[in-house]
């Protein structure tokens, strides 16, 4: 059997820590040089093969994925592919530690921070049968990640600090539960492009990129609103109601669906505020100094951003939340 291709890439600002279950320490700070990134790679932490999709997370937070696809195409056909389907993993892992920690009470610190992956932060690579050996393919043929030893070569793996936290099993165990959970969820329900343009909206955020968030913000609430409206047509027979066959705009579809008791008062005038702020950026209407007022434009797509994913998370029944912001 061949070795499997994928891409590679860490996690950034906190490395997960794979320590025996006798382990007393919680937490401590590690200062890793680059040859102590790679000497733990060989441990993994978490393994997912279901669905097409292989995840492999290793103790020093290094994340190795492919999908089944890969294996018939070349590299820059699933490139994007795969790059995206990293950042829908990432925003899963972002949205299960916030659920993980408020099913903990606040008794962890464990905590995935956003990142957004691009082609400029993940190695392209083959791992062998047992991911023991993880190889980076370059120009130049294959270099195994334990030999990269200098800055320039892996810089691609650079995170914000070094600062490390230890975890104990249970800790990892239980978090990956949770995870593969909310995973197997989104596949099931076929809404991963919808969780991706979610985080992609707070990614877009942190470089104050307000009016693309609030865009993005919007495709959910248009994508969730779309949803609802074709199966309350079948539901609740509103096909008698419609005179024609025109597709109606999201400001009538929200006004029928409010007047047949799909969605309340309170939500039908959250989405016209949406609604509104979105149109004013398609005609650019914004005021100008709003534009560069931070604070205000900050309040907006927030506002907007958990207009859909309160939306989201009401249509598809599921638990899923995100810190919206710069913290963290």
């Amino acid at each position: 059997m061949s070795n499997k291709k994928g891409i590679a890439f860490y996690l950034d600002r906190k490395f997960i820590v794979y320590e025996e279950e006798t382990t007393k320490v919680h937490s401590m700070l590690l200062d890793y040089n680059i040859e102590e990134c790679f000497k733990n790679i060989k441990n993994i932490v978490y393994s997912y093969d279901n669905n097409d999709i292989i995840i492999k997370i290793f103790s020093d937070s290094l994340i190795f994925i492919s999908d089944k696809k890969y294996e018939s195409e070349d590299w820059e056909k699933s490139k994007n592919r795969l790059i995206k389907l990293a950042n829908i993993i990432l925003a899963i892992m972002f949205s299960t530690s916030s659920e993980y920690l408020n099913m903990k009470k606040g008794s962890t610190t464990f905590f995935i921070h956003d990142k957004e992956i691009t082609v400029k932060n993940i190695i392209h690579c083959t791992a062998s049968n047992e991911y023991n050996e993880i190889e980076f393919i370059g120009c130049n043929g294959t270099v195994k990640l334990d030999d990269l030893k200098q800055r320039d070569d892996i810089n691609v793996f650079e995170r914000n600090n070094n600062t490390s936290f230890v975890y104990d099993v249970k800790t990892i165990n239980e978090f990956f539960q949770l995870f593969e959970k909310n995973l197997n969820l989104i596949i099931d329900k076929k809404i991963e492009n919808i969780v991706y343009m979610l985080y992609r909206s707070i990614l877009e955020t942190k470089k104050s990129n307000f009016d693309i968030s609030i865009l993005l913000s919007f495709f959910v609430i248009e994508n969730v609103l779309s949803n609802m409206w074709d199966n309350a047509l079948i539901e609740r027979d509103l096909y008698k109601k419609l005179k024609d066959d025109m597709n109606y705009t999201i400001a009538i579809k929200s006004n029928m669906l409010y007047m047949n008791g799909v969605i309340s008062k309170e939500e039908l005038d959250k989405i016209d505020f949406a609604r509104k702020k979105r149109n004013s950026i398609a005609h650019a209407n914004f005021d100008f100094q709003d534009k560069f007022d931070f604070s205000k434009m900050f309040s907006i797509s927030s506002e907007i951003f958990l207009i859909a994913i309160d939306l989201f998370a009401k249509y598809y029944n599921i638990n899923f939340k995100m810190q919206y912001g710069f913290e963290g």
